[in-house]
């Protein structure tokens, strides 16, 4: 196991079938694809949904099967979402007509069981380059974990995913520099958003978690074009 054998862990993938064949061919890509990239990296497998939700560990991508007994996978997948969780969600199924129920915030996309590993290498790829898609600020701040940035005069006042707040002497203007190639949208003069944790805009407002950013008359229009750029950059249900 590539991961014991590095011991530092940079990805982990979950796979949730109640299907143990279609765990193991998926593991099986999973597997070969992974030990392509640099880093070391963990799979974990579910046999259900109950399973899965469980779980205490954080994973980047869970390849999740739509239909399972007592928890679908979208059961799953709106759980996930309540939790404030932004794990990248590929569903695998036997029913294309599944497909326009399972959408969401976190679902990158559908695989069909029967042409998976024709599919699921080319999701794999393309999943796991939005997933590695980020900034480390002041050597240990993953732009990933920014819900969204204040300024504070010549200061930069970051509010984290964890609830916490981190301060950096870096003015808005500069920092928005460094953080618009991953995602950050500028809002309003005071307030730089990161698009990963949009939940919705509304014409003077952007929902973050329960926080709501403002967007200045003048931004209107470039802000709704930005995070539609971002969505579909992204591959994300807006």
């Amino acid at each position: 196991n590539k991961s014991q054998q590095e011991g530092n862990i940079e990805m982990v993938v979950g796979i949730c079938d109640d299907c143990k064949e279609d765990r193991e061919k998926i593991k099986l890509i999973c597997e070969k694809f992974l030990a392509q990239l640099p880093g070391a990296y963990q799979i974990l497998e579910f046999e259900n949904g109950k399973e899965l939700m469980a779980s205490d560990t954080d994973m980047e991508l869970i390849i999740l099967d739509i239909e399972m007994p007592e928890l679908s996978g979208i059961d799953v997948k709106e759980h996930l979402q309540r939790m404030g969780k932004r794990t990248m969600i590929i569903f695998v199924t036997n029913h294309d007509e599944l497909v326009l129920s399972a959408f969401g915030i976190n679902v990158y996309g559908f695989v069909i069981k029967k042409t998976l590993e024709r599919q699921l290498v080319t999701m794999l790829e393309s999943a796991i380059m939005i997933i590695n898609q980020y900034v480390m600020l002041a050597g240990e701040i993953d732009s990933r974990e920014i819900l969204y940035v204040k300024s504070e005069r010549v200061y930069s006042k970051l509010y984290m995913s964890d609830g916490s707040n981190k301060l950096l002497r870096i003015p808005l203007k500069n920092l928005e520099k460094k953080l618009e190639v991953v995602g950050f949208i500028r809002t309003h003069r005071t307030y730089l958003v990161n698009g990963r944790w949009i939940n919705k805009i509304l014409k003077k407002e952007v929902y973050v978690e329960e926080k709501r950013i403002p967007i200045s008359i003048r931004l209107q229009g470039e802000v709704n074009r930005k995070y539609r750029e971002y969505c579909e950059k992204n591959a994300r249900y807006c």
